[in-house]
């Protein structure tokens, strides 16, 4: 998969641009995206059940929202928790994953290859759960 290409990291010290050995979901969201933000509680749930595993969630967001704008929908949704990443103003990240609309999740197993993109976390998840074998 292709690396990161982040200019801001919320939630969260900065991650590598590779999963390293870890199954890693992509959460690709917009701010004006309302199913995007309704699905963040599932996001919340799954990251908490999981992040001691080998696995990263990390929610992606285009540089057309300015970090304060993110900080701003946490600051009143606080039990938000899981690592968001704004990306760098010339990331080429929506051309790498090919997004075709938000909320678009991609799965990289263990050795950096996609396994899995689409719009329905479910599926998503279940898919990072199975590379874990659970």
């Amino acid at each position: 998969s292709s690396d990161l290409q982040i200019a801001t990291w919320i939630n969260s010290e900065p991650l590598s641009a590779q999963a390293g050995g870890k199954v890693r979901i992509l959460d690709f969201f917009g701010m004006q995206c309302a199913p995007c933000l309704a699905g963040f509680p599932k996001v919340q749930a799954f990251w908490e059940a999981h992040r001691d595993k080998n696995i990263e969630v990390i929610a992606h967001v285009s540089d057309f929202y300015p970090p304060q704008e993110v900080r701003d929908y946490l600051a009143k949704n606080p039990k938000l928790k899981f690592p968001i990443a704004i990306a760098k103003p010339d990331s080429t990240h929506d051309h790498d994953y090919d997004i075709s609309g938000v909320p678009f999740y991609v799965v990289i197993d263990q050795a950096g290859k996609i396994v899995a993109t689409g719009h329905d976390w479910d599926v998503a998840a279940a898919k990072a759960l199975k590379l874990l074998g659970e």
